[in-house]
């Protein structure tokens, strides 16, 4: 499996990125001879709020001797991945690794993560549109239960949530309408600066019948007891009971895809496409569900996703891969998601067609990583590390790395390291 599982609650660790997300509301190198066209300006826009940008031409001054081109990478990669198992590094080990196929691709890119924005009207549109979708719109009065957490207006802090933020309606002139939401028994909906990010129908706790507010669906409350796990691949024929009717792994990962590819409610943006890797497979009462983690990709390189969790940050470089689970519990598709929308917007600083190559990169991170590490490395691939580099910065650069994940034996502890395939630099976590 592509990600590596943390061992805390699916609950906790969405809550926690629910939290951070309506926070956002308040708070002598070889060079290739690609014509490369800076892009970046002095700011980028994430949560709603301005930031430095990436000084991507430091960036360029870093690019590394030993780079071959994509064409050559791809020719030799079987090959680098028996040279890759069969040598004796002092800390790495890669007798079990499985490694991804390589992605076919034509450029590599450095990019700039921004918001897709969204305005206050939109916000209301989406909302309405979305109660329509689900026929719960005769259910919820928008004007009392349509909410926005703003750090524009005065909260008031003796009722409880949701009624504690401010009714929508009455503050449509705000800057934004990320951080709109509606969380009633019937169902919920919480919008961000890129669109939707968590949504319920309300069919899991209804069918429950837990009266509490339908987030619970959203935020994973259901989805703990898990009877069966791994690639859509490998799951795709098996099928469980759901609330209504029965749906193969393969038949609801292709309705989740679906579902996200028409846009919640952007459109994506062109060059980024969808996949559904992993599912778990979850009980629900005395039926079942499937979760479903959803990976961008951009120009055939997957984006690097992960579980939700806790991990140290050990390096200047903080992998901040996308968190991203929807919930399907019966024929109709998509009952409740939760986490990263596609439709925030990259914008490429710089290109290039030479990289290192699997081989060379082990040898370089062999060479740099400390020498008390002793890495039993699992699965290896090439993706776009999402990247920030301040725990105070909400900006956000993708490089595209080599990804190995794997067990370091020394501390017991799972760990994660990407390689750039450009500069060679290493980021890497432990969990």
């Amino acid at each position: 499996m592509k990600n590596v599982k943390k061992t805390i609650s699916a609950v906790t660790g969405i809550a926690f990125l629910v939290c951070v997300c309506m926070a956002g509301c308040n708070s002598s190198p070889e060079v290739s001879n690609d014509e490369n066209e800076d892009s970046s300006s002095d700011v980028v826009i994430r949560d709603g709020q301005e930031w430095e940008a990436y000084d991507i031409e430091h960036y360029k001054e870093g690019l590394c001797d030993g780079r071959i081109s994509i064409e050559e990478c791809a020719e030799q990669y079987s090959q680098d991945i028996e040279t890759v198992k069969a040598s004796d590094y002092r800390n790495l080990s890669f007798d079990s690794c499985q490694f991804d196929e390589l992605p076919e691709f034509e450029e590599l890119y450095v990019m700039a993560e921004e918001d897709h924005g969204i305005t206050t009207q939109e916000s209301w549109d989406y909302l309405e549109e979305w109660l329509d979708s689900i026929g719960k719109r005769d259910l919820v009065d928008m004007e009392k239960e349509a909410r926005i957490v703003t750090s524009e207006v005065e909260w008031d802090e003796t009722q409880e949530s949701p009624y504690c933020y401010p009714a929508l309606c009455e503050h449509m002139d705000l800057s934004s309408g990320g951080g709109a939401l509606i969380n009633t028994a019937d169902c919920h909906m919480q919008i961000s600066y890129d669109g939707a990010y968590s949504m319920s129908d309300g069919k899991m706790n209804q069918y429950l019948q837990d009266t509490r507010h339908a987030s619970k669906g959203a935020l994973g409350a259901y989805s703990d007891n898990v009877v069966a796990e791994g690639a859509v691949s490998q799951l795709a024929d098996e099928s469980w009971p759901l609330i209504s009717g029965e749906l193969t792994v393969g038949e609801g990962a292709e309705l989740a895809k679906s579902y996200f590819e028409a846009g919640t409610p952007f459109p994506l943006q062109e060059g980024v496409a969808l996949e559904v890797p992993e599912v778990r497979v979850f009980t629900l009462g005395d039926v079942y569900g499937y979760d479903y983690f959803i990976q961008r990709i951009y120009k055939g390189i997957p984006i690097a996703y992960r579980d939700y969790g806790t991990f140290s940050e050990p390096t200047y470089g903080i992998p901040n891969e996308d968190v991203k689970n929807a919930y399907v519990v019966d024929t109709e598709g998509v009952s409740a998601y939760c986490g990263k929308n596609a439709s925030a917007v990259l914008t490429e600083l710089y290109s290039d067609h030479l990289m290192l190559g699997l081989s060379r990169a082990v040898q370089m991170m062999s060479e740099n990583i400390a020498p008390q590490v002793n890495i039993d490395v699992k699965e290896a691939g090439l993706e776009y590390v999402p990247v920030t580099f301040s725990s105070e910065s909400g900006s956000i650069t993708l490089f595209p790395c080599w990804r190995f994940s794997g067990t370091n034996l020394v501390k017991g502890e799972e760990m994660v390291i990407y390689a750039d395939v450009l500069t060679g630099e290493l980021y890497y976590y432990t969990m």
